[in-house]
C-alpha cells in the first residue's frame, strides 16, 4: 500500500511540476530594485533587487513570484485585467503610516495590470493618510 502512495504522490509532484514550469514559461517577467521595505500583497520585501514573474494572460494560476535577496516569495493579486502601458513594467506603492504597499504592478511584458490589496488591519489609516502621489518604482 506504501508502495502505490509513493507513486502516487511522485506523480502528483510531476505533474504540478509540469504544470509550474508550463506556467513561468509562458509568463511576463521584470526586475526592479525596490528603495524601501515594501510590502507585495501578503509578502515584506527588504530594499533590493527582485525579479517579478507575473502569470501569463491564458494561465489559470495567479500566482505572483518574487525572487530575490535569495528568497523565493509568492503572492496572489487581488484582480489581473486592464490594459497595461506596454512595453513598461512598473510597480505603485502607497506610504501609510511611514510603510509602502504594492497597490499597481503595471506588467508591461505579460500585458496585464495586478492589482494588490492593502492589509485589512490597515484599512482605515489608508483612508484618512494615504499620500497623493505613490512611490513608482520603474522595472527593467
Amino acid at each position: 500500500m506504501q508502495f502505490m502512495n509513493n507513486r502516487a504522490f511522485r506523480a502528483a509532484g510531476v505533474v504540478l511540476g509540469f504544470v509550474l514550469t508550463t506556467s513561468l514559461a509562458m509568463a511576463g517577467e521584470a526586475v526592479f530594485r525596490l528603495p524601501v521595505e515594501t510590502h507585495f500583497g501578503n509578502v515584506t520585501l527588504n530594499p533590493g533587487e527582485y525579479r517579478i514573474i507575473t502569470p501569463s494572460a491564458t494561465s489559470s494560476i495567479g500566482v505572483v513570484y518574487l525572487y530575490g535577496n535569495g528568497e523565493f516569495r509568492a503572492t496572489l493579486p487581488l484582480t489581473i485585467g486592464g490594459h497595461p502601458e506596454a512595453g513598461r513594467s512598473y510597480l505603485e506603492a502607497v506610504n501609510i503610516g511611514g510603510e509602502y504597499y504594492v497597490t499597481k504592478y503595471n506588467a508591461g511584458s505579460s500585458g496585464q495590470i495586478l492589482t494588490f490589496a492593502l492589509p485589512k488591519a490597515i484599512l482605515e489609516e489608508a483612508r484618512l493618510h494615504r499620500q497623493s502621489k505613490p512611490l513608482t518604482v520603474e522595472g527593467e
